[in-house]
């Protein structure tokens, strides 16, 4: 069950998202809607496994109760909980970082929430970490992240 509280609309939401795992990732202010993840849950006090072979995103509208599958890039927009990606000087744009674990790299580029796509413009090989670890300096084009409790820089082209 998930339950949403509209401030803004004076009233409770209580919805039943059926017996598979749906978890509430972040309310996106650009689309009027909350982005759900629902996966697989593979400890969820039954015996069977229940859930998509593939991680699932939907965007539900508070006020209707409507959701809709949505696809794109999502890793940049979870676990958001200390700030929100750090706008560009383009609409709808921010700077993100996609961390690939398998191959122990990062990739830094533009993430437009409008559509959820990511463009990448450098790849960090050798180090993993999130968009709230890093900030881009316009000015100066660098890169600065937090790895290790180390303050490291990179230079960046910034790409339109």
């Amino acid at each position: 069950m998930l339950h949403h509280n509209s401030q803004k609309l004076g009233f409770l939401f209580d919805y039943y998202l059926k017996e598979v795992s749906f978890e509430p990732v972040i309310y996106l202010t650009l689309h009027d809607k909350v982005l759900l993840c629902r996966a697989k849950d593979d400890y969820n006090g039954y015996k069977k496994v229940v859930g998509p072979d593939k991680t699932e995103f939907y965007l539900l509208d508070p006020k209707t109760g409507q959701s809709q599958l949505v696809s794109g890039v999502f890793s940049p927009l979870q676990n958001l909980d200390r700030r929100f990606l750090q706008p560009t000087n383009r609409p709808f744009e921010f700077w993100a970082a996609v961390c690939n674990n398998l191959k122990n790299q990062t990739e830094v580029g533009y993430y437009n929430l409008k559509d959820f796509s990511f463009q990448p413009i450098l790849t960090v090989p050798q180090l993993t970490f999130s968009s709230k670890s890093m900030w881009f300096d316009e000015t100066k084009s660098l890169l600065y992240l937090v790895y290790e409790e180390q303050l490291l820089s990179l230079p960046l082209q910034n790409k339109p």
